[in-house]
């Protein structure tokens, strides 16, 4: 019985697989000749990079699985950990001429952009492993739930090639097409990577002025308010909150209306006000707070809670006179 059972799951393992192959190759021929019938690119630069547009079924695996569907207390021992803080203080020293000047010209804390490169690349020592091209071409034709999305990145990085004059063979990132060390998907690059070096181009991969300016422009442009908290912290706010949790997650989040809890919780007048807020419970720690307008902008450049919950308390353990 149990090797019958060992065998049915290797079998449709194995018939999954070659369903997502199936689909894949189908998506990929379909995509090359609508391609071609607008003629966006030459054949020879669409015979090129269809080279490396192979399917990766590790990248559909890991995809099912990221970081922000486990609990905060995972999430803050993989990236708030002793040596990421160090290296952010560090980073944060040997960069602090460029940090400031871009925290002059665009508003955001350099404290918060050291904090982003660190949790998505710890510092550029994790670019990632994967062909670009590879996991957005998988993910395009054989990930049905985000199908649109990825077709977008995967013609956004082609476009990208051309006009950064990239090296197709050695574009390597996260599984989901992530680039550099900010980590900015294909069409971020496009629309707010930025060349503060002046130097011609935009390098995301070795020219530091530009990978911060790049983060900066890119919070700036999705809505940060300067010199305003990105949270605040509150009394239990028991009429607001469940103190329910389910096995896996210590912390709940519930969007509640800052117009309705401003005077109670005696927040500070002034700030944003046109979206609702979130009242995020800690488990572990009983602490309660409510993120605001730029808790709500970080969630942009990654649309999880717990990522914005990550890069703010690190950026905090980061920015600690020790």
């Amino acid at each position: 019985m149990k090797y019958l059972l060992i065998f049915t799951i290797i079998f449709f393992s194995n018939l999954y697989a070659e369903s997502l192959k199936n689909k894949y190759l189908s998506g990929l021929n379909e995509f090359i000749n609508t391609v071609k019938e607008k003629s966006q690119y030459d054949e020879e630069y669409i015979k090129e990079v269809s080279r490396y547009m192979i399917f990766e079924p590790k990248v559909i695996k890991l995809i099912n699985s990221p970081a922000e569907k486990k609990s905060y207390s995972f999430y803050q021992r993989l990236f708030i950990s002793d040596k990421r803080i160090k290296d952010g203080k560090n980073f944060l020293k040997v960069h602090k001429k460029i940090l400031n000047k871009v925290e002059k010209k665009y508003g955001i804390p350099s404290e918060i952009i050291v904090s982003i490169i660190g949790i998505e690349t710890s510092y550029g020592q994790n670019f990632g492993s994967f062909n670009a091209i590879q996991s957005l071409s998988t993910l395009a034709f054989s990930y049905e739930k985000r199908k649109k999305f990825f077709l977008k990145e995967l013609n956004s990085i082609l476009e990208l090639i051309r006009t950064q004059n990239l090296d197709i063979r050695k574009i390597e990132g996260s599984y989901a097409g992530a680039l550099g060390m900010p980590q900015f998907m294909p069409s971020s690059y496009i629309h707010y990577a930025v060349d503060f070096d002046n130097d011609g181009k935009i390098d995301l991969w070795n020219s530091i002025p530009d990978i911060v300016a790049s983060v900066a422009n890119y919070l700036k442009s999705h809505g940060w308010n300067y010199n305003e908290p990105a949270r605040s912290f509150v009394n239990y706010p028991s009429q607001f909150v469940s103190n329910k949790f389910d096995k896996h997650n210590d912390r709940k989040f519930i969007k509640v209306n800052i117009n309705k809890i401003q005077n109670k919780f005696n927040l500070r007048k002034g700030l944003e006000t046109k979206r609702d807020y979130m009242v995020l419970l800690d488990k572990p720690t009983k602490k309660y707070y409510i993120g605001h307008n730029n808790f709500y902008v970080i969630t942009r450049y990654n649309r999880s809670v717990l990522y914005a919950d990550a890069v703010l308390d690190l950026s905090e353990k980061i920015n600690e006179k020790k």
